[in-house]
């Protein structure tokens, strides 16, 4: 049989039963099929995906999430692959427990269990993504290992991923009479932006929008109810986009405590914790604003150099650009600008408008979660962060 970890960070990694007697908090794995051929399949990247994004969200690993890990029955000879490599794997750790299996039998493997799965070239792209972004050091030391075997460096190896980011803004306003405020972020692979934008041009002329009819949270009402829905469904239904927010519950009182020159400070430190959160040094971003106020283009600067200087790329490899941009010309900023009045709406308590809070339960439906609320680790579609420690933003 099968043992594995039930906690930590890594959790469910398995092995091979070693017939030690076991204590109540020992987890055992009783197996139908060639316990070596599902240790493959158990400890490929593709099943840990699977097992952190739709099983088991969290550090502990439960036994029925275990139980419904999707194994396929696979043909013979994928199977005796499966097994020779995973022996070798095994036999190699009993003379040296460090011995580096993830640059060598491992890579196969993972590349067997894609096969066997069926996935193509995006399906596999996104799992070593996912991989990278779920366990960054991991996936460090493991890719600095095998550039070292390879012989090359570590960016002649590395497929790196380049993203557009489209940042709003809102309730912003240092004395606006509105307790809070927000902060989105629209993620998107840069290489299907123009696949994107053609899809939600697409909604518009199902709608009979002109093509300058500007998607936003404020213009949402009865009349447009199905318009806005179908935004919402796209989004959802899109793999690859991703929504960040962040909330600053107490706005006015700390706004109150900061001298006027000070309140600049304030919004970089916002924007730092939202854009931080997102950026991988391994990847490639853009980074597009809206910014309402005439100063724009100074604190646009600013980030840009305080990002830069955080992710240790002065010369500007991971972040490419930061720049100011009309919402009104770019429709992927338009659907930021509704999830983000979306969640705003939410977090008030509002009911004003039967429109929107329609919007707001088909939110929470699809998510599967209250927006009123901080989403729970595990959920990688929409992340709502609020800053509870707001005295920490005057130091």
């Amino acid at each position: 049989g099968l043992t594995f970890s039930r906690t930590g960070m890594y959790s469910p990694t398995f092995r091979l039963m070693s017939g030690a007697v076991f204590d109540s908090k020992s987890n055992f794995l009783k197996c139908e099929i060639d316990p070596i051929i599902l240790l493959a399949f158990l400890n490929s990247k593709f099943i840990k995906f699977i097992f952190k994004n739709y099983l088991g969200h969290t550090v502990q690993s439960e036994g029925d999430s275990i139980e419904s890990i999707p194994i396929i029955m696979i043909v013979s000879d994928l199977n005796e692959k499966l097994r020779t490599l995973t022996s070798k794997i095994i036999q190699k750790q009993k003379t040296d427990p460090r011995y580096d299996y993830a640059s060598n039998e491992q890579l196969e493997i993972d590349r067997l269990i894609y096969e066997a799965y069926g996935l193509n070239d995006d399906d596999i792209k996104e799992v070593e993504s996912w991989y990278s972004r779920r366990y960054p050091k991991l996936a460090a030391a493991q890719r600095r290992t095998l550039a070292a075997k390879l012989g090359k460096t570590e960016e002649q190896i590395i497929e790196r991923q380049h993203w557009n980011l489209y940042c709003d803004e809102s309730r912003h306003l240092p004395f606006d009479r509105e307790p809070i405020m927000l902060l989105g972020l629209l993620e998107a692979p840069s290489e299907k932006v123009h696949d994107l934008h053609k899809e939600l041009a697409e909604i518009w002329e199902k709608h009979k929008l002109p093509g300058n009819f500007e998607c936003k949270w404020t213009k949402v009402s009865s009349g447009k109810e199905e318009y806005y829905l179908d935004i919402l469904k796209w989004f959802f239904n899109k793999s690859g986009l991703s929504f960040r927010v962040l909330i600053l519950p107490d706005k006015q009182d700390i706004c109150q405590k900061l001298p006027e020159q000070c309140r600049d400070d304030l919004y970089y430190r916002l924007y730092y914790q939202l854009l931080s959160g997102e950026i991988d040094e391994d990847d490639r971003y853009r980074i597009f604003i809206d910014i309402k106020d005439t100063r724009g283009r100074e604190k646009v600067r600013h980030l840009k150099d305080v990002l830069r200087k955080d992710a240790g790329d002065l010369i500007g490899q991971t972040i490419r650009d930061v720049q100011i941009t009309r919402s009104h010309e770019v429709r992927l900023m338009q659907v930021n600008d509704l999830l983000l009045g979306a969640v705003g709406y939410a977090r008030k308590g509002l009911k004003s408008s039967s429109a929107k809070c329609g919007l707001v339960r088909e939110f929470e439906k699809m998510l599967g979660h209250s927006i009123k609320a901080d989403t729970p680790p595990g959920i990688e579609k929409v992340t709502i962060i609020t800053c509870h420690d707001g005295d920490a933003l005057l130091i």
